[in-house]
Parts: structure tokens; sequence; C-alpha cells
């Protein structure tokens, strides 16, 4: 790790913090923070259930009617294909919809001396570009429901989720302080 005047939020159990390599039009000091492996798993697994059950209701809303009136009175055959025809495109959008939260990862970037901070999965010259100023009063909304997710956003016009866990949150309420911290400075 880099030597910073602020000292890093201490992390670990939801949120990964790790320095990052100068060069390559990336100047010294850059911080990121990526959730860490269990967090993505458990993304993947809330995704999956999400779409798996919105998918059977929307194909059940779908193909009740015409299963009820016309298909139930076909053949063996017929049936089974229209069952596997229906467990292949649960698990299919389900599939894709898990992915796509493993590829849309939450990672982000601060440069705590020029408080800056950059949303992007990869920090390159571009995106640099795009980096803000660190907000000054981040939102932690506390775990709901059945997923127990927790999120820390930036209030924008829309509000923009920087990091959320899943189960516990102390790790959100550290980088909540840390950069409550850094803008005091």
């Amino acid at each position: 790790m880099t030597n910073h005047a602020t000292p890093l939020p201490t992390l670990g159990h939801q949120i990964r913090l790790s320095s990052c390599p100068a060069g390559k039009g990336i100047p010294d000091g850059w911080v990121r923070f990526s959730p860490n492996p269990s967090q993505r798993l458990c993304r993947f697994f809330m995704a999956f259930a999400t779409a798996f059950g919105l998918t059977v209701l929307t194909l059940g809303v779908l193909y009740l009617p015409d299963y009820l009136m016309d298909y139930a009175h076909r053949d063996e055959s017929f049936l089974a294909f229209f069952l596997k025809f229906l467990i292949s495109a649960v698990l299919f959008v389900s599939l894709v919809a898990a992915l796509n939260t493993i590829v849309r990862d939450r990672v982000f970037y601060v440069h705590p001396e020029t408080k800056r901070l950059v949303i992007a999965r990869c920090l390159t010259p571009e995106t640099l570009h795009r980096a803000i100023p660190l907000p000054a009063n981040l939102q932690l909304l506390a775990p709901d429901g059945l997923s127990r997710r927790a999120q820390l956003l930036i209030p924008l016009d829309i509000p923009t989720v920087l990091a959320e866990t899943h189960g516990q949150y102390d790790d959100l309420t550290a980088l909540k302080n840390w950069f409550e911290t850094l803008n005091k400075k």
C-alpha cells in the first residue's frame, strides 16, 4: 500500500481494499474498493433467485391459459417438451441475470490526497476523466428484507449506489466514516 496522509479504513469483511499501481497515465495514490468473493457470490445467488421467480411468474401468466385450454389435452410427449421448454427458459433467464451481476461488479477508486472518486470496473486514463469530487454526504441504507442488502448511496439527482453488501454492513459504515473524515480535511 502507498503511504497516505489520512489512514485508510479498516475493511475486509465485505469489501476488499487494494492499492493501484501507477503508470500508463494513472498517477500514484489511487485505492481500489471492490466486494470480496463471498459478496460477489451472494449477489450472484440473489440475482439468480430474483430472475428465477420473475421468470416463473411471467411465463406462468403468459402460458397458463394456453396450457389449460389447449396443451393439457395433448399427448405426453408434447407435455414433456413443453415442461422442458419452460424449465430451460427459466434457467436461461436466471443464469443470464446472475452472470450480469458478475460482469457489472460494484468497484470504485478513491484518491485520498486529491479527494477524487471514480466509479469504474477498471482504472484507465479514460475513466480518470470521469472522476468526481468525493461526495460530502453519503447515505447509508441499513439492511432490508430477506436479502439483508445494505447500500452506500451518493445522493445525486438520481441516487447512485457506490457499494452494497448482503448480511453485515460494518465495512459500509467504516467507508462512510472514512469519506466524512477525508472531506473534513
